[in-house]
């Protein structure tokens, strides 16, 4: 058998040998095609990259906007009204005594009346001038001073009765002429010559009482307690009376202890009274300060330590009775000649005067319907058209709120 040959393949038989200027050339063309197609690859991939991120960016957005709809416009909410005063700017008020607050049936028929008059609003005592708390109150400090009145009202149902009969409730509470929270509580009173020993305003004998001490932190805290415990009850505004320094005899053997030092009388006042507004406000009513006719034209500026209406804040309470200035009154350049007999000039003279001093302030004034001392010369009887006179000179100096005044509650000029 023949033997099988294997053909042994040489490329190098069929092909020349090559010189080295070709294979340097063959190099470098390879290197340029090379540097071209990386390029173009380079230049050609950036487009691409951007088509396709952008493409697959707006399929991403598109498919969450198919997926989540846009939510709703938000709602414009209405901004809330503001919340009502408690007394409104118009206060045509008329004072009740505490017999007639506790008497059901007449304060039924007094009520009945005044709703087929213009009056709004009705004043009675919370604390009177001898340190009596006249309404039922639940506050310690009372039950310690025991100044809790036999056969006190009920506050709430007071107030609960007037609102029903659309009357705003304001309470007098007078503020540190109390004889008896000092008696009871040493610490909140007036000493005598740094003793602990109680100063009183006239001899003992003589009635001399004491008073609440204006730089105590604790007879402040007293009256304060009982303002807004009163407005908790319905009270819409406390009508603060007797805001000052005592009066009386022996000024200069009065203490008033270390609170005292550095401070100015008209300052101690001020921050009593910045701190009563406050809280009474926080409960939703708001205070007005009582100041007589005498004490606004500064004739009882000691006991303030300045005029009472630079200390008063924005509600003031005048005094404008006639029978305040007896026959006749002069002080500096003020001049009232039989005032009891000119209720209208009397008023007007006195709002005049005072103006500058109440200018921005939201005054009431409180009118005389009650008969002035026999002691007065130049005397009369006062009529509904002298309570009218009052009103209308307030009116004409733009005082519009008014408390018509009666000490006995007694007001037969119109039918009440």
């Amino acid at each position: 058998m023949a033997k099988n040959y294997k053909i042994k393949r040489y490329n190098r038989i069929y092909r020349g040998k090559r010189s080295t200027g070709s294979l340097v050339l063959r190099g470098a063309l390879v290197a340029a095609a090379v540097f071209i197609v990386a390029f173009v690859g380079y230049n050609a991939y950036g487009p691409i990259r951007d088509y396709f991120s952008g493409a697959l960016a707006a399929a991403s957005h598109t498919a969450q906007s198919e997926a989540e709809p846009a939510p709703p416009p938000a709602e414009t909410s209405e901004p809330e009204p503001e919340p009502e005063p408690p007394v409104p700017a118009d206060v045509r008020a008329l004072y009740l005594t505490n017999a007639q607050i506790r008497d059901p049936a007449v304060l039924d028929q007094l009520l009945d009346k005044l709703t087929r008059t213009e009056i709004n609003a009705v004043l009675f005592d919370l604390k009177d001038q001898q340190g009596n708390i006249l309404y039922r109150s639940d506050l310690d400090l009372v039950a310690q001073t025991g100044a809790q009145a036999e056969n006190a009202y009920d506050l709430g149902a007071l107030c609960q009765k007037l609102k029903e009969k659309n009357l705003i409730p304001i309470g007098r509470l007078n503020a540190f002429r109390d004889p008896i929270a000092p008696s009871r509580i040493p610490d909140a009173g007036i000493k005598y010559m740094n003793t602990e020993i109680l100063w009183l305003d006239n001899a003992a004998d003589q009635g001399g009482m004491p008073w609440l001490n204006p730089y105590s932190d604790l007879a402040r805290a007293y009256i304060i307690d009982i303002a807004t415990e009163s407005v908790s009850l319905g009270v819409g505004r406390i009508l603060l009376d007797n805001v000052s320094f005592p009066t009386g005899y022996g000024q200069e053997y009065a203490s008033y202890g270390p609170t005292a030092e550095g401070v100015t009388r008209s300052d101690a006042l001020s921050v009593f009274l910045d701190q009563i507004d406050q809280q009474v406000q926080a409960k939703g009513g708001d205070v007005s300060v009582y100041i007589s006719g005498l004490a606004a034209l500064g004739a009882n500026n000691t006991y303030y330590g300045s005029n009472p209406l630079a200390i008063a804040n924005d509600n003031v309470t005048i005094g404008v009775m006639p029978a305040q200035f007896g026959d006749g009154f002069t002080l500096e350049s003020f001049s009232l000649e039989a005032p009891v007999l000119d209720p209208r000039g009397t008023v007007d003279s006195l709002l005049k005067f005072i103006a500058p001093d109440v200018a921005g302030k939201n005054v009431t004034v409180l009118v005389q319907a009650y008969p002035a001392s026999y002691t007065i010369e130049n005397n009369k009887m006062y009529t509904v058209d002298d309570i009218n006179a009052q009103i209308g000179a307030a009116s004409q100096n733009g005082v519009i709120s008014y408390i018509i005044y009666s000490p006995d509650g007694s007001y037969p000029q119109i039918d009440v």
